[in-house]
């Protein structure tokens, strides 16, 4: 039983993981948003399921996906911009 069930993890881990990699490469900002997303549904099962302590672990990573996804935008939504003029009331030197 126990050989079964790890030729199944097995089978669906080496799908799940190009696919995710690929998401995360092709469109990061999406693929953090779906990360996000899907650390936080893992969460909540983890809470019906009584495990707390990881549970806890998923959010936080789930927050850190999210604030990358953010940062992303951010970033790219920036543009490189002058210094401003200096407006102190000193007097030129």
């Amino acid at each position: 039983m126990t050989a079964s069930l790890t030729s199944s993890v097995a089978a669906t881990s080496s799908v799940l993981i190009p696919s995710t990699c690929l998401i995360l490469t092709a469109v990061p900002v999406l693929g953090a948003y779906v990360a996000s997303a899907w650390l936080l549904l893992v969460a909540v099962n983890l809470v019906i399921a009584g495990h707390l302590d990881v549970a806890v672990r998923d959010v936080v990573l789930s927050i850190a996906a999210f604030t990358l996804a953010r940062l992303i935008q951010v970033r790219r939504g920036s543009e490189v911009r002058e210094a401003a003029p200096d407006l102190s009331l000193g007097h030129a030197a």
